[in-house]
């Protein structure tokens, strides 16, 4: 993922995790960061759509938050870069 990795922060036991934080897919990594690094061009496109597996994500750069936007319950989720 070009040496970047993205985390989002699982705090609901979701899938039987613990609390911390977890890796996107490598793939998920890899769109996350281009569209960062569009939004680093452009800050005015803070908020941009992630297709991750069968989920859609709402991805905010300014709150760093992920919503799924195709759940229900469109829970958000803290999300990180460690560059």
């Amino acid at each position: 993922n070009g040496g970047c990795l993205w985390q989002y922060y699982v705090d609901d036991g979701v899938d039987g995790k613990p609390v911390g934080w977890y890796d996107y897919t490598r793939d998920a990594a890899a769109i996350v960061e281009g569209v960062h690094s569009e939004w680093q061009n452009n800050p005015t496109m803070d908020v941009r759509c992630v297709q991750s597996g069968t989920w859609c994500y709402k991805v905010d750069f300014n709150e760093m938050r992920q919503t799924n936007v195709g759940h229900p319950a469109h829970k958000q989720r803290q999300i990180r870069r460690n560059a």
